[in-house]
């Protein structure tokens, strides 16, 4: 990692890139590998609830959904931190998600109660839960590459 991680103002940018297989029981440790990156630039509170939440349900969607539950995939996650923001990517190779980008602006955080779980429907939980924590999310398709990516501005002192 380069960069100051104590996040001062001239902060370079640092970032992390991880790949797993497409396995649900890989989770925890996606949770625990974005916990640990984030704490080492000194990010905490919401912002870094937020980026293991939505990573942890990024990848779970792209195994469940993009290759039906199936191991053997390969899932990659990139993390960048900057002064001012936290990405996301999320990638895959298996099937987009249906309806390509007009699905995905269909889909709204304002569907839901953000307090009431049994509100959000249960197809895009998910989905809902990351715009709900995210500033700005989009999805695209590229050459059989589909990708996620996810911002948030940081809290910042």
């Amino acid at each position: 990692m380069a960069g100051d991680p104590s996040g001062g103002p001239d902060m370079t940018p640092q970032s992390v890139h991880l790949t797993i297989d497409s396995r649900l029981a890989r989770l925890p440790e996606i949770g625990e590998a974005v916990r640990r990156f984030v704490a080492a630039a000194a990010i905490g509170g919401r912002d870094a609830f937020a980026a293991e939440l939505c990573a942890t349900e990024a990848v779970a969607n792209c195994i469940q959904h993009a290759y039906g539950g199936q191991p053997g995939h390969r899932v990659e996650i990139g993390i960048t931190i900057s002064d001012t923001e936290l990405c996301i990517e999320v990638g895959d190779t298996g099937t987009p998600m249906p309806n390509g980008q007009a699905e995905w602006s269909a889909l709204s955080a304002d569907a839901f109660e953000p307090g009431d779980i049994d509100s959000i429907p249960e197809s895009g939980r998910g989905l809902a839960i990351i715009r709900c924590y995210m500033d700005q999310v989009d999805y695209h398709c590229d050459d059989h590459q589909n990708t996620l990516r996810m911002c948030r501005k940081l809290e910042r002192q």
